[in-house]
């Protein structure tokens, strides 16, 4: 269980924020990556607590599926767990999906990503729990590189300070402080203590 909140207002903003002019920074790196490290990082977690008795309820209750080689979850079952996920993120999250390259750049401190994003995951895998642990670690650092590239880019210049896309909008980025506060909050919660 956790107590990371995020008020009525903030997520009634969010939810009505247009589909264009949010700024990349907010698109790319917060609502699409950000959300899905989110989504990695809670459904690992979560899998920690299962057994086998159980493991088809929780794939139930989150939509996991296990198809055509694609590991993937749908976001109502996360959202109906309690996460605010905000109305523009739509469809599924194909969990260790090689896109995410980008977020986990196969340095020394990621290599353990390769196994993961390479793996043709399979329901037992949720049985291993050296597999469940990377996850989770794999979840954590999309979502610290996820916030690392908003830093450097929402004022619409990339990290050599040339033009990108343009900025955030300033209301933009008071509602993203909220909800990176939101989620870090339930990374810190749900993470236990060593």
């Amino acid at each position: 269980m956790t107590t990371a909140t995020i008020d009525e207002a903030t997520k009634v903003a969010l939810n009505n924020l247009p589909e264009e002019g949010n700024g990349y920074a907010f698109t790319h790196d917060i609502l699409w990556y950000g959300i899905d490290a989110i989504v990695h990082f809670y459904l690992m977690t979560k899998a920690k607590e299962i057994s086998e008795e159980i493991v088809e309820n929780f794939m139930r209750k989150y939509d996991v599926n296990f198809d055509e080689s694609l590991f993937s979850v749908g976001l109502e079952g996360i959202k109906r767990a309690g996460v605010f996920i905000p109305q523009l993120k739509k469809g599924r999250i194909y969990l260790f999906s090689l896109d995410y390259r980008a977020k986990l750049l196969f340095t020394d401190e990621y290599s353990y990503s390769g196994e993961l994003l390479k793996r043709i995951w399979i329901l037992s895998d949720l049985g291993d729990s050296r597999l469940i642990e990377l996850g989770i670690k794999c979840g954590k650092d999309m979502w610290r590189n996820s916030l690392k590239t908003y830093e450097m880019t929402k004022d619409g210049k990339d990290h050599k300070g040339r033009d990108m896309y343009g900025p955030v909008p300033s209301e933009v980025q008071v509602l993203t402080e909220k909800l990176i506060s939101y989620y870090s909050t339930l990374i810190l919660e749900l993470t236990p203590s060593e």
